[in-house]
């Protein structure tokens, strides 16, 4: 077994509770706009403004527009500025690291081992919910995928040539066997799922998709990579 000399993390539900966040943003954006004028309940309007971002996709740019299109209304600047600017706010107070997200990653470092970030979606929406998290300049390498076939294993094997390291000398830490660990898993690196609420209930369809190791929480990474790597 190689030693592992590079963790790499996935960001979203793994660095952060990112289900949180989201849910509670859409609630303040929903009553923000009520306040500004919005004709609707608040269980209406949230309801409609999930399927809108269901259909558009999460980094669509006229969610809100779209929502009062669909109530049938007239397109409100002060509405949807309402709506934009409580999204905003939400995300300044709601983005924030789990409680051993820093301690993990600065024990990590401490350990000499490179860290990374292998994540998709949009670049600068990812770079900034690190940067709001405050946890950017720990990571040596940080590689995004925009592309709709998300974390394949060349992305991986990207991120591991980034590192000057083998496959075999890189582990793996994500919250989703489907996106994080079968991409990862094909590209030769160690796996590790950490068991948040949101898929915690998702179980493998073949070995591609089955991690090496399965923790709870971020902290546990620490003894796990102690037990793993060869001793000196």
């Amino acid at each position: 077994m190689s030693r592992i000399k590079a963790v790499f993390f996935d960001v979203d539900n793994t660095l952060y509770d990112t289900a949180m966040q989201v849910e509670s943003a859409r609630r303040n954006v929903v009553l923000a706009m009520i306040e500004a004028g919005l004709p609707v309940e608040e269980k209406v309007a949230l309801e409609r403004l999930k399927k809108i971002v269901k259909k558009y996709g999460s980094n669509y740019r006229f969610h809100y527009d779209r929502l009062m299109e669909s109530l049938g209304l007239e397109i409100s600047p002060r509405i949807v500025s309402a709506g934009l600017v409580a999204y905003a706010n939400a995300k300044s107070a709601y983005i924030t690291p789990y409680a051993e997200t820093v301690p993990t990653l600065i024990d990590l470092t401490r350990m000499g081992l490179k860290l990374g970030i292998v994540s998709e979606g949009v670049p600068v929406k990812q770079w900034e919910k690190l940067i709001r998290l405050g946890v950017q300049h720990f990571f040596d390498v940080v590689v995004i995928s925009e592309d709709a076939a998300g974390k394949t294993p060349q992305l991986f094997h990207e991120a591991c040539a980034k590192a000057g390291l083998k496959p075999s000398e890189c582990m793996m830490v994500g919250d989703r066997i489907d996106k994080d660990i079968a991409g990862a898993r094909k590209a030769g690196l160690m796996t590790v799922l950490v068991m948040t609420p949101r898929y915690s209930r998702i179980k493998p369809k073949d070995d591609s998709e089955t991690p090496d190791y399965v923790i709870r929480a971020l902290g546990d990474l620490i003894k796990l990579i102690e037990d793993v790597n060869p001793k000196k």
